[in-house]
C-alpha cells in the first residue's frame, strides 16, 4: 500500500489552510521554513539501502523523500505503523506535525 506523509512547520499558526499549503509545497512552491532532515532519516533507516540521495529500500518496502526548503514528503510503500511513526517521530522533532493528504487533516503536536 502506498501512502505519503507530508511534514512542514508553519512560522506563525492559523495563516492558512492546510490543504493549500499541502499543495501549494507539492508543486514546490514556498510558504515557510522546513529544516533539512535527511540526516535523521539516515539514522532511523540506518539498515535500508539508499538507492540515491532521495530513495531507500529494504525487503519491498521503500521511502521516496521529497524536500524542498519549506517541506518534506514520505512516499512510503508497504511501511508498517511502527516504520510510519518513526518518520512521523522524527519530524515531530523538528516542531512539524504531520499532514495526511487522504484525509486532508493536518495533526498538531
Amino acid at each position: 500500500m502506498a501512502r505519503d506523509l507530508s511534514f512542514w512547520k508553519y512560522e506563525k499558526e492559523g495563516v492558512l489552510n492546510d490543504e493549500q499549503v499541502y499543495t501549494l509545497l507539492s508543486d514546490g512552491e514556498e510558504v515557510k521554513g522546513v529544516e533539512d532532515v535527511i540526516k535523521s532519516v539516515k539514522a532511523a533507516f540506518s539498515d535500508w539501502e539508499w538507492q540515491d540521495e532521495g530513495f531507500l529500500q529494504n525487503n519491498g518496502k521503500s521511502i521516496e523523500i521529497f524536500t524542498t526548503k519549506q517541506f518534506v514528503r514520505f512516499d512510503c510503500t508497504s511501511l508498517s505503523n511502527d516504520e510510519m511513526n518513526a518518520l512521523t517521530d522524527i519530524m515531530s522533532g523538528y516542531g512539524c506535525p504531520l499532514y495526511d493528504s487522504a484525509i486532508s487533516t493536518r495533526f498538531e503536536l
